[in-house]
């Protein structure tokens, strides 16, 4: 029996290369883009290349620009996602529902 009603946040810290995202259960999840962020953050599967000076291929996944926000995916588990971003310095937060 699974238990839900649980909630986890955090922040991703950026990575120009394809990084899982870690080991939380969930039954959905949404990311925001941190508002100081210069470029762009892609949010995908484990396809994802890396990112090269600011341009991304069609495996790059969902693109979110500084402020911006995914949405509610639905996923059994964060760590089916991963991410990349056009610089270490682009970010993103997470919130996970259980």
């Amino acid at each position: 029996m699974e238990v839900y009603g649980h909630v986890v946040s955090g922040e991703l810290i950026g990575t120009v290369a394809a990084t899982q995202f870690p080991d939380i259960p969930c039954r959905m999840v949404q990311f925001i883009a941190e508002t100081t962020n210069t470029g762009n953050v892609y949010i995908g599967g484990s396809n994802m290349s890396t990112v090269r000076a600011g341009t991304t291929n069609a495996t790059a996944g969902l693109q979110l620009v500084a402020k911006a926000c995914s949405g509610w995916i639905p996923v059994t588990n964060l760590n089916l996602l991963y991410g990349i971003a056009d610089a270490t310095t682009d970010c993103l937060t997470y919130l996970a529902v259980g």
